[in-house]
């Protein structure tokens, strides 16, 4: 990502990296389910968290997540009803 490459090749380049993206949710989806059965810890691609009955909703990404659970019992604390996609 990010290297440099002549403009005859680019589109290219850039369609084989979306196929590829595209292509690898099968693999990892796999994977994660033989994780799960290993370890006994379960992923999905979009995680919730007291999100059911939020009024207000934090967006976060990777391990952010876990910071922002965090977040979310304090706002609860305070009366919001404040939930998170992760």
């Amino acid at each position: 990502m990010g290297a440099f490459a002549m403009s005859d090749y680019f589109p290219e380049i850039m369609k084989a990296k979306d196929e590829a993206l595209k292509n690898s949710k099968k693999i990892i989806l796999e994977v994660w389910d033989e994780w799960a059965k290993m370890f006994g810890r379960a992923y999905k691609p979009v995680e919730t968290y007291k999100a059911e009955d939020a009024d207000v909703l934090m967006l976060t990404m990777g391990s952010m997540g876990e910071t922002a659970e965090m977040a979310i019992e304090e706002l609860r604390a305070k009366g919001v009803k404040a939930g998170l996609i992760n």
